[in-house]
C-alpha cells in the first residue's frame, strides 16, 4: 500500500517491504525516470539510504513454454510461460535487478541484513539526479 506525500520540493511516497525483500516502484516514478518493464536497476547502499539507478542492460525473456489452443469452435487461447534471463546479476556499480511488469524490484539481501531491513519496514522514495533513494521509515 502507498501513500502520497505532497511537499513544496517533490512528491514523495512511502512504500513498504514485503517478506522477500520486494519493493513496489510507483508507476509516478517509474514514468518520470523513465524506468521500462524488464530493465535494470543498480541496487547499493550509500550509507544508510539504498540507492536505485537505472542501467543501460536490458533483458530478454526467456520462453519455457507456449501453445496455442482453439477451443468452442472460434475461440483460440494462447499459453505462454517464460521467465526473466540473468535477473540477478552483479557488477562492479552494485548489484543489478530487474523492475517486472508491475514495477516490483528485490532489494539484495546482502543490503537488508547491513542495514536491518526487515519485513514490513517502510521507505521514504526521494529521487535525486535521476536516482531513486530509498530512506528507511523510523515513524511507523
Amino acid at each position: 500500500m502507498e501513500q502520497i506525500l505532497e511537499t513544496k520540493e517533490q512528491t514523495k511516497f512511502i512504500i513498504k517491504m514485503d517478506e522477500l525483500g520486494r519493493i513496489h516502484i510507483p508507476i509516478q516514478v517509474r514514468k518520470m525516470l523513465n524506468i521500462q518493464e524488464r530493465e535494470k536497476l543498480y541496487i547499493y547502499r550509500s550509507g544508510i539510504n539504498i540507492i536505485l539507478e537505472k542501467s543501460d542492460i536490458k533483458v530478454e525473456k526467456e520462453i519455457i513454454y507456449s501453445e496455442k489452443k482453439i477451443i468452442d469452435n472460434d475461440t483460440e487461447i494462447y499459453i505462454q510461460i517464460s521467465r526473466i534471463k540473468d535477473s540477478i546479476l552483479e557488477n562492479s556499480n552494485g548489484n543489478l535487478r530487474v523492475v517486472d511488469e508491475l514495477g516490483i524490484c528485490v532489494i539484495p539481501i546482502e543490503i537488508r541484513k547491513e542495514l536491518k531491513i526487515n519485513e514490513n519496514d517502510t521507505f521514504k522514495i526521494c529521487i535525486k539526479d535521476n536516482k531513486i533513494i530509498l530512506i528507511k521509515n523510523h515513524n511507523k
